[in-house]
């Protein structure tokens, strides 16, 4: 008996130290608790690379050819995105939004915000308040300019 109580009063200290599992509205903006390291998977099942030009493009089906991204904390609960080229990523708002892996330092365009929707799919957000988009009508290049954000505005953040 004493054996049982001890283990309930440790799950007791352990789930007050965790806090609650359930999400409240104005907490779907936590940090995903992913990796720092991570690749990202769109809706069309694919997996971002950059391209050539630098853009971000959701048409990789190899896993292991996907973009490694490195997750930079900017603080108040956003992140610089850094590939393993030491290149942040952008949303180049004097390109209609497109996204971008080009910069040497990490500004307001390359800051974002990782929205947790459940344990594997995750919103991203621009400091202009606009979500990332994989478009399938522009190739599946990544653009941060949707109001709103739906099934093209998915994205998880795996491990490899």
């Amino acid at each position: 008996m004493k054996t049982k109580a001890g283990l309930l009063a440790i799950m007791v200290l352990f789930l007050t130290a965790c806090g609650s599992s359930e999400q409240k509205p104005e907490e779907q903006t936590v940090v995903a608790k992913q990796a720092e390291k991570f690749i990202l998977k769109a809706f069309n099942n694919n997996y971002v690379t950059v391209a050539a030009d630098f853009s971000l493009v959701a048409n990789e089906p190899d896993q292991a050819k996907a973009t490694m991204f490195e997750k930079v904390d900017k603080g108040n609960g956003t992140y610089g995105m850094k590939t393993a080229a030491a290149k942040f990523v952008c949303d180049d708002r004097a390109k209609s939004s497109q996204l971008f892996a080009d910069r040497a330092e990490s500004g307001d365009w390359e800051t974002f915000e990782i929205i947790s929707l459940d344990q594997t799919s995750v919103n991203i957000k621009t400091t202009a308040g606009r979500f990332v988009c994989c478009d399938p009508g522009k190739n599946n290049i990544l653009y941060g300019d949707r109001v709103e954000a739906g099934e093209w505005e998915k994205f998880s953040l795996e491990q490899r």
